[in-house]
């Protein structure tokens, strides 16, 4: 038999049987240029592939093929070295059962903590910060705001009408600052099922996580109490959620992005947490922002800081 009849009687390409001659599994006849199969190179080959079927290594698999070329199997020693040989295969397997048993218990353990995770009730609601309403002013005239129907708390504003003497309205909902700059892109959409995420190579991840140690340690060094921090385009990556361990509680944080749909998420997530950041989001599909002119001090949007980033060299 001639090695591309054995390839399509086997279902086994050409390729891996040349592999097996090179690594002296098999041992056929050579007639010219051409390998020739006989019946017990055959033999040979199904030994190989049902050793291979209950993951025999290359190693094993010659090591049981070479006490039959020897001997031809005719001594009860020999038969003796093969049970060995099984034996030690058998106890290998046995242990990495009870190693995949452990394994496929914690899998479930880890996959119950995060169906509990994902249940988790906002530990705190929360609204527009009312330390931060002095921050805001109309985008159009730049003067101060009015606000009526109002719903609040002494820390935070849930829900009312915001309006302007301009002209300009807008409104909290949810403690959530909505502006009259709706989205209204037929092609855009909110990623609610991070769909974004899961398109992007590890090796790009694992130069964000790279970009995150960096700019984390940068906000270590310059959030003071009162400073202003924002960051917009949350729908692309969320920067703040992972570094709210390292946030000073005394700085003021927004949140800007232009689908309500994403800030209310990132609102849920953070209230879930233990953080006692008061965060205030706005809803802006626009760079026209109804905050005070030169209020923020520190500026993040990770899409923008990443091509800074990369064409700087930074992070390293």
């Amino acid at each position: 038999m001639r090695i591309g009849s054995l390839s399509k009687k086997y279902n086994t390409s050409i390729d891996k049987i040349y592999f097996y001659i090179k690594s002296g599994l098999l041992v056929p006849k050579l007639r010219g240029k051409q390998y020739e199969f006989d019946t017990t190179c055959e033999k040979d080959f199904e030994t190989i592939l049902r050793l291979r079927s209950l993951d025999f290594s290359i190693k094993e698999i010659h090591a049981f093929l070479s006490i039959f070329r020897i001997s031809g199997f005719v001594y009860q020693e020999d038969a003796n070295d093969i049970i060995r040989i099984l034996d030690a295969k058998q106890q290998e397997m046995e242990n990495k059962r009870a190693s995949i048993g452990k394994a496929i218990e914690q899998i479930a353990k880890i996959k119950s903590e995060l169906v509990e995770s994902t249940r988790k009730q906002p530990k705190r609601l929360t609204g527009f910060p009312t330390h931060m309403l002095s921050l805001l002013e109309c985008p159009n005239c730049h003067h101060d705001f009015h606000l009526d129907r109002i719903d609040m708390s002494p820390q935070y504003v849930y829900n009312c009408n915001v309006k302007c003497d301009c002209g300009y309205e807008a409104k909290i909902e949810d403690g959530i600052f909505l502006t009259p700059n709706e989205n209204t892109s037929r092609y855009d959409r909110p990623d609610l099922s991070r769909e974004y995420y899961k398109d992007i190579p590890p090796e790009l991840t694992s130069l964000f996580q790279r970009s995150y140690n960096w700019m984390t340690d940068y906000l270590m060094k310059e959030q003071k109490d009162g400073r202003v921090i924002m960051e917009t385009h949350i729908n692309a990556y969320f920067f703040l959620q992972n570094a709210l361990n390292s946030l000073n509680t005394k700085a003021h944080f927004i949140v800007t992005d232009k689908f309500p749909e994403m800030l209310r998420l990132y609102k849920h997530l953070i209230e879930s947490t233990d953080c006692e950041l008061d965060i205030g989001y706005i809803a802006d599909d626009s760079l026209n922002f109804p905050i005070k002119n030169e209020c923020v001090d520190l500026f993040i949007d990770f899409s923008v800081l990443m091509i800074i980033f990369l064409q700087s060299g930074f992070p390293s």
